[in-house]
């Protein structure tokens, strides 16, 4: 069965303020009526139940000197694809931690670092088999300052400045051509080495203390040129990128803010404080995704552009088990030339709906585990094409899917970690009535925070 390298390139990517944002709360028991007298009972004090829990501990503000700032992918992925009844294959690896520190009131100080590799074997438009390898590594300092514009929502402005590397070559595994839209010059090997500069200017909303989303564009320029041998274009292929992206992240650390005390003739708040896992509680995390971008490379005709939309939550149906579902789409395409000159376009489409159960399990302070068993219907559409030769196909697609990951909890409402993933196709059919399944294992980042 012939799967296009449009989707398997899909698969191996790794899937590169306020004076007052949060003002101190007091303790529940401020809102309710004055404790009656002690009784002279003798019987012991009933531990309190989940519904009077105390509220959180007073939160600093998001902008403040030495906060610790995680968002976007947190840590990466890595993943590893085969298929059934397919010579093709997918690995990919992503490394794009995104930390800033606030050096500074409202002054924050980040790294962008982006490692990236890439190995894929797919079908092109005549139905030969082309193996493509990509290797990328980026880095540069981020400048950023947060201003305020309400009690919950801000805007974080970010200016980044690096220096990249990047290498993408194709090989011939079986069939007539290079048949795949991966070259903006027409070279079945190309380099990349120089400067970057990038803006991003997300609107925040603090949705819980120590957790925000946010939604803004962003802008990046690479300034290097393309070296590569035997290629249709000469052109400098400069590239520059423009989208919209949703972000999710949270932060920790700074000063401690001064704890609130409850009105005199009121008792103190109780000692257990609401958590993860706790009935009620819903959970978003940087699952989700909202985002449009498009590049361009100069002097050429190529280009690529994708749009994305997914939501999805967890919510804690019970005590430390949670029940979630996910919802989305996503079109991309990527416009190319082959070594002849010749352009070539490859289109890809998909829609998912899923349903997932997870159990919280607590470990030792602020670690914990949360495995998830998920189940996911599936339809993608792909099409490649070059000349008078198409290679289009739909897969529709029951996959059985399981994570993992260990979580640290470093504040209230925030949390981030990494573990394993599996997913397997149960079943995979094409529209010429073939069975095509995959089945994937590998190990990603999470990060998100819970209301």
């Amino acid at each position: 069965m012939l799967v296009p390298i449009a989707t398997l390139l899909i698969v191996a990517a790794p899937s590169a303020r306020a004076q007052s944002i949060f003002p101190d709360e007091l303790p529940e028991a401020a809102t309710e009526p004055a404790a009656p007298p002690p009784s002279t009972s003798s019987s012991p004090p009933s531990s309190p139940s989940p519904s009077s829990r105390a509220p959180d501990e007073p939160t600093a503000r998001f902008g403040e000197a030495r906060e610790i700032v995680l968002s976007g992918s947190a840590i990466g992925s890595i993943a590893n694809t085969r298929y059934v009844g397919s010579e093709a294959r997918a690995f990919g690896l992503s490394l794009a931690p995104g930390v800033d520190v606030f050096v500074g009131r409202h002054v924050s100080l980040g790294l962008s670092l982006g490692v990236r590799y890439g190995d894929v074997r797919g079908y092109g438009a005549d139905g030969s088999l082309v193996d493509t390898k990509t290797t990328s590594l980026s880095g540069g300092p981020r400048l950023g300052y947060v201003l305020a514009l309400g009690e919950r929502v801000s805007l974080w402005p970010r200016l980044t400045f690096g220096v990249s590397y990047a290498h993408h070559a194709e090989s011939l595994v079986s069939g007539s051509s290079l048949s795949i839209a991966g070259s903006p010059v027409g070279s079945s090997a190309t380099s990349n080495v120089g400067p970057w500069a990038s803006v991003q200017v997300p609107l925040l909303v603090h949705v819980e203390p120590h957790f925000f989303l946010g939604l803004g564009p962003w802008i990046t320029h690479d300034f290097s040129h393309t070296i590569a041998s035997a290629a249709a274009s000469s052109a400098s292929a400069e590239s520059t990128s423009v989208g919209l992206e949703l972000l999710a992240g949270g932060f920790f650390g700074g000063a401690a803010p001064t704890p609130s005390s409850a009105p005199e003739g009121q008792p103190p708040p109780a000692s257990v404080r609401r958590a993860f896992g706790d009935v009620g509680r819903t959970v978003l995390t940087n699952e989700l995704d909202l985002g449009a971008s498009y590049t361009s490379y100069a002097g050429t005709g190529s280009s690529t552009a994708s749009y994305d939309v997914l939501f999805g939550l967890d919510h804690f149906a019970s005590e430390h088990l949670s029940i979630g579902f996910a919802a989305g789409g996503g079109f991309g395409h990527t416009k190319g030339l082959q070594p002849d000159g010749s352009s070539v376009d490859a289109a890809v489409s998909s829609l998912l709906l899923s349903a997932r159960v997870g159990v919280d399990v607590p470990l030792i302070g602020s670690l914990s585990l949360w495995p998830r068993l998920g189940l996911t219907l599936g339809a993608t559409h792909y099409t490649e094409t070059s000349g008078d030769k198409i290679n289009e196909s739909t897969r529709s697609t029951t996959t059985l899917s399981v994570t993992a990951p260990l979580l640290v909890h470093p504040a209230p409402h925030f949390f981030f970690g990494v573990g394993p993933s599996f997913t397997h196709d149960l079943s995979g059919k094409t529209d010429r009535g073939s069975e095509l399944r995959a089945t994937s294992f590998g190990l990603g980042g999470i990060l998100g925070g819970w209301l």
